[in-house]
């Protein structure tokens, strides 16, 4: 392993086994993968998921709370978003990595 490996501290360690937990859930990661392609209120989430509003809600707070979504006020709506490019490539690198273990 690099040397940068070595600088990671155990609360790091910890805070990367939670957000991999927040990811562990195939409804959490599907609501990231639509926020992966475009912002979405929890209508337009509801709209394309075969989810209840709460159900929805529930899984973009546990996501909140992780730091892996933001979210914006438009009027009336709440708008969310992935929070990083991190999180993005996280995204894509896991998608990559099932499509190659494919084959």
């Amino acid at each position: 392993m690099g040397e940068g490996f070595l600088d990671i501290h155990v609360e790091d360690i910890e805070a990367a086994a939670d957000m991999f937990k927040a990811l562990a859930d195939s409804n959490r990661l599907k609501v990231m993968y639509l926020l992966f392609n475009r912002h979405c209120s929890v209508n337009q989430i509801t709209e394309r998921l075969p989810m209840s509003q709460q159900g929805v809600s529930a899984l973009l707070r546990k996501l909140r709370y992780s730091n892996l979504v933001f979210s914006r006020k438009e009027g009336q709506n709440r708008i969310y978003y992935l929070s990083n490019e991190h999180v993005m490539r996280l995204m894509q690198e896991a998608i990559s990595m099932i499509k190659s273990n494919k084959t």
